[in-house]
């Protein structure tokens, strides 16, 4: 596990287009591309990174990404400022068992047309750190080379244009008579079906995922 760098720094405001100039115009930040969110809000670069992103808060957008309350009514005094930190990390399943670890709850997010996952989890003050993880060139490669395998192996194109997936194994589970041991002479022994919702679901999320990466 390995914090690389602090990534940003988020702030909630009443005031979006005020401080929008401020950090734009008197700091010398530049307003960039930011993700379909939804709250409004900006992200302002400094050589080629968001490092400042600001979130609009006020009654009339009601949640975060997570359904959270963002109405000013609901924050002590009215107040805004910091929400949340953020850190690039490495090393995403060694976090989660950090966290469980410790016994912190926290909470995830995928953000594909960023090659990101997140991380969430809050400090013993109620700060939200924010853990980014970013997939590396060598992940993505490997990623869509297997998905491209996998298209390549177990998927035929029928006449009508729909989709056949080969080879999905029918069965699983574990105990019961005959007693199922789980192990892998258990799965490759089971009845194999073409088009089996286990094989299915697991097809379509992988395809929107290779979609969105290939934008």
């Amino acid at each position: 596990m390995t914090t690389a760098a602090l990534d940003h720094c988020a702030i909630r405001t009443a005031k979006l287009e005020d401080s929008r100039m401020f950090y734009a115009d008197v700091l010398g930040l530049e307003v960039g591309p930011r993700p379909a969110l939804p709250v409004p809000g900006y992200w302002l670069y400094a050589q080629g990174r968001p490092v400042v992103h600001l979130i609009a808060v006020g009654p009339q957008f009601a949640t975060d990404v997570f359904g959270t309350s963002l109405d000013t009514a609901l924050l002590r005094d009215g107040a805004m400022g910091v929400d949340h930190l953020a850190f690039r990390m490495q090393g995403l399943e060694a976090v989660r068992a950090r966290l469980q670890a410790h016994g912190l709850e926290y909470r995830e997010l995928g953000i594909p047309e960023l090659r990101m996952h997140q991380v969430f989890v809050r400090d013993p003050n109620g700060v939200t750190a924010e853990l980014n993880f970013y997939l590396d060139q060598e992940d993505l490669q490997n990623g869509l080379k297997a998905y491209e395998g996998l298209i390549k192996e177990f998927i035929i194109e029928n006449p009508d244009g729909s989709l056949t997936i080969t080879k999905v194994c029918g069965v699983a589970g574990l105990g019961g008579t005959p007693y199922r041991d789980g192990s892998y002479e258990y799965y490759v022994g089971e009845i194999i079906r073409d088009n089996d919702p286990k094989g299915v679901g697991p097809f379509i999320l992988a395809s929107l995922q290779y979609e969105a990466i290939k934008k």
